[in-house]
């Protein structure tokens, strides 16, 4: 393709028992392909980061591509809890999918926090973010709606007023769509009568943030490299106990001709603009960050070496 879409929603094998594409394979693929960014957002984490930099700044970032830019984010458990609210009555709130991507070192601190309160102050089963934290950490992080298992998609699917899923999608910076047959499932469950529904959904998020002046991005939710990947996933999918690990979505990472021509059903111009104008929109918005500092070194505590043991 002569002009190429940026992915913003991709887990590697950091996202546990979920996500397998490797940092390796990824950058190779990626480099060969012309692409000149990528988001990480991995499942309430970001132990991804460090392999992915270590893989770009050894082999790529010299003469290659030295321009490329690593997005950092997370694809985080929202949750409703208020401030008030026991550890109890927590654990009985439902999670939402949301998606945080790091926009400069104001954002990366920011995310650093969320997710260490995640894990240290609100976790139970998952790490969970309040939205309350979220919005008193917000500065310099950009926040996606993220996938079906999102807020608004679920209020979709509950088909719930305009007016309250509007004030809902207003809650993000952009809204995120991705090919129907990632939904698949919800069409093997029941719960949408066909890929018809799941494309009328699409139009349908697109239509709320076209309202609120908001981007509407197009994502693959990668969690494999390449379409043949799904058996590795399948595999560790049932060992997790799912009943329909078989009927893996393909959650590969498509080309750019791939991604046109899912969203073909748009329309040209509306497939050019959420497959690439707004993606690359936001990876613009985003300035070059590291996610390790070689001047942030451990203190120097005297005798700490014995005082732990």
């Amino acid at each position: 393709a002569p002009r190429k879409r940026v992915e913003l929603h991709l887990h590697t094998l950091m996202s546990s028992v979920d996500g397998i594409t490797r940092p390796g394979p990824l950058m190779e693929t990626l480099i060969r392909w012309g692409h000149q960014a990528v988001a990480v957002t991995d499942h309430g984490g970001v132990q991804g980061y460090s392999e992915l930099t270590k893989v770009y700044r050894e082999k790529y970032a010299k003469e290659v591509a030295p321009d490329f830019k690593i997005l950092y984010g997370c694809e985080c458990y929202l949750c409703d809890r208020t401030p008030e609210m026991t550890h109890e009555e927590a654990k009985k709130l439902p999670t939402y999918h949301c998606i945080l991507l790091v926009q400069n070192t104001v954002g990366l601190k920011n995310l650093y926090k969320l997710i260490s309160k995640s894990n240290l102050d609100y976790y139970h089963k998952r790490p969970r973010i309040p939205r309350f934290e979220l919005e008193a950490h917000r500065e310099g992080i950009i926040v996606g709606s993220a996938c079906s298992e999102g807020e608004l998609y679920e209020a979709l699917l509950n088909q719930e007023p305009e007016e309250k899923l509007l004030k809902m999608a207003d809650f993000y910076d952009y809204l995120e769509i991705q090919p129907a047959e990632n939904n698949m499932y919800l069409v093997r469950n029941g719960t949408v009568s066909g890929l018809d529904e799941i494309e009328r959904h699409n139009l349908h998020i697109i239509s709320l943030a076209d309202q609120l002046g908001k981007p509407t991005v197009a994502t693959c939710d990668v969690h494999f490299l390449n379409p043949e990947d799904e058996v590795y996933r399948r595999i560790i999918m049932s060992c997790k106990g799912f009943a329909d690990a078989d009927n893996q979505a393909p959650l590969y990472f498509r080309t750019t001709e791939e991604m046109l021509a899912e969203f073909s059903y748009l329309g040209e111009e509306k497939a050019e603009e959420v497959v690439l104008d707004n993606p690359q929109k936001i990876a613009d918005m985003i300035e070059y960050v590291s996610p390790i500092h070689p001047d942030k070194c451990p203190p120097v505590i005297e005798d700490s070496d014995k005082t732990l043991r």
